[in-house]
């Protein structure tokens, strides 16, 4: 089929005169605002060994990669994702630095979304990440960072949706649903299909308690009540930890003046296969998909050699521009 010498592949873009100036003074911001913050610049380079973003990715975003060989013949890929790549670099290059590690990066992701569905196939991520802290005070300073950063930009209206990975798979830990039926359940979670839930739920024929706990899941979505809502399916499962820790944690975002901001919803469990605990994703009115997206992933690093726990966050440029 024949084509215009000035048509693009799906999902990029050109920049240039004005909206080229535009996107350096808002990736200037931002880097200028990290190093305030106490964060350090890492660059990574574009192609790595596919290996690495195997390490950290699931499956279905694996296979969104941009892959090819090299002379040699082995398989490389296209950066698919900006934390499997810093975590590489950390393992393998900083392991002896001081610890924790506060860094940075603002660089290019590549992969074969559907633009239709308001992805890019290439599109800037500008990030930070916190290493070698497991703790409220390092979640707590991962989402501050996030809503000093939007605030300096110029952004005052958004959400941050707070969730943690843990609440679900506590709630499955103990039941005989296999690991396939787990990621559907979550799958069906994260997507708010909520019906489809219920009868694929049904379906199995699980304990009324296990069936009553996945089905309250979608329901678990506010404000500091939220956290009293959980007491009967803490209590039932055994998650005391779960919900010590955010509670913690809201406590030192409402003594910040942040908690409105915040909206707890243990439904939230999109992202990355290596998250470990908290997550969250950050939304404005304005448009109808996350601008950015972090958490918790304590054994990242572990799958490059490196037992440290970290915490983090990205932001997408071509999003923050559309609501700017």
């Amino acid at each position: 089929m024949q084509r215009s010498i000035a048509q693009l592949p799906p999902g990029v873009v050109d920049y240039y005169f004005d909206g080229a100036a535009r996107r350096r003074a808002l990736e200037n911001e931002l880097r200028d605002e990290f190093r305030q913050q106490g964060f350090s610049e890492v660059i990574t380079p574009t192609i790595e060994y596919f290996d690495v973003f195997e390490r950290g990715m699931r499956p279905e975003m694996l296979n969104q990669s941009y892959r090819f060989f090299n002379r040699d013949g082995d398989l490389l890929a296209l950066r698919a994702d900006n934390t499997c790549a810093v975590a590489r670099l950390v393992a393998t290059k900083l392991f002896r630095a001081e610890k924790p590690l506060k860094l940075f990066y603002v660089n290019p992701v590549y992969r074969k979304e559907n633009p239709h569905a308001g992805k890019f196939s290439e599109f800037t991520q500008a990030g930070v990440e916190f290493i070698g802290r497991n703790s409220v005070a390092a979640d707590f300073s991962i989402l501050q960072t996030a809503i000093l950063t939007l605030q300096k930009i110029g952004l005052s209206d958004f959400q941050m949706n707070l969730g943690h990975v843990e609440f679900v798979n506590g709630i499955m830990s103990a039941s005989s649903l296999t690991d396939e039926e787990k990621d559907r359940i979550r799958k069906f979670l994260a997507d708010k299909r909520l019906p489809e839930l219920e009868d694929y739920l049904r379906s199995k024929n699980i304990p009324d308690a296990l069936f009553e706990a996945l089905i309250a899941v979608p329901t678990l979505v506010g404000g500091e009540e939220v956290l009293s809502k959980i007491e009967w399916i803490v209590r039932k499962f055994q998650l005391q930890p779960i919900l010590q820790e955010l509670t913690a944690l809201y406590h030192l975002l409402k003594q910040h003046k942040m908690d409105r901001f915040i909206t707890i919803d243990f439904g939230s469990l999109k992202g990355m296969s290596y998250y470990t605990g908290i997550l969250f994703e950050v939304f404005t009115e304005a448009l109808g998909f996350p601008i950015g997206n972090g958490g918790r992933y304590d054994r990242l690093l572990q799958r490059f050699g490196l037992d440290l726990p970290a915490v983090g966050f990205s932001f997408t440029l071509e999003r923050l521009e559309a609501v700017l």
